[in-house]
C-alpha cells in the first residue's frame, strides 16, 4: 500500500510539473527603484536588478557606508533569447547585487551607472538606505535619491 501511495505521489508531482504549477512558496514581489531596476527583500537579504549593457563600456560601481549589511553576490543575466545559441553583440541584460543582514543598523549603499575611464560621473545613479532589525532581518529598503 505504501509502494501504492509513493506511485501516486509521484505521478501527481509529475503532472503538476508537466502543466507548469510549481509547489514552491512564492518568492518576494520585486519593488520599483524605477522603470528598468527593482529590488526584492527576502528576510536577511536584499538582492538589487540594474539594467545594464556592458558592451557599451557603461557597469554598475557599489559604495557603501555602514556594516549593517555585506555585499554577498553579484553576477550578470543577458537578455539574450534563452533558446538562442547565438549571442547577440550589443544586447543588454540584468547586474545582480545581493546583501546580506550582518548586524542591526542602517547602511547606506550608492549604485552608478558609470564608465571607470569617464571623468564625468555616472549617468544614472542610487542611494539607497537599508535598515536591519534586531532579528536580522532586512526591516526597510529606501532610495534616498
Amino acid at each position: 500500500m505504501k509502494e501504492f501511495f509513493q506511485k501516486m505521489i509521484a505521478f501527481f508531482l509529475a503532472l503538476l510539473s508537466a502543466l507548469g504549477i510549481s509547489l514552491k512558496a512564492p518568492s518576494e514581489p520585486a519593488l520599483k527603484l524605477s522603470d528598468d531596476d527593482t529590488y526584492s527583500v527576502s528576510g536577511s537579504t536584499v538582492t538589487f536588478a540594474l539594467s545594464s549593457n556592458p558592451s557599451t563600456g557603461y557597469s554598475w560601481t557599489v559604495q557603501q557606508e555602514g556594516n549593517s549589511v555585506k555585499q554577498t553576490k553579484t553576477w550578470y543575466e543577458s537578455d539574450q533569447e534563452e533558446h538562442s545559441n547565438v549571442a547577440i553583440a550589443g544586447r543588454g541584460g540584468t547586474e545582480f547585487f545581493t546583501f546580506t543582514a550582518q548586524s542591526k543598523g542602517k547602511s547606506t549603499v550608492t549604485f552608478s551607472y558609470e564608465r571607470p575611464w569617464e571623468k564625468d560621473g555616472s549617468i544614472k545613479s542610487y542611494i539607497v538606505s537599508i535598515t536591519v532589525a534586531e532579528d536580522l532581518t532586512i526591516s526597510d529598503v529606501t532610495v534616498v535619491e
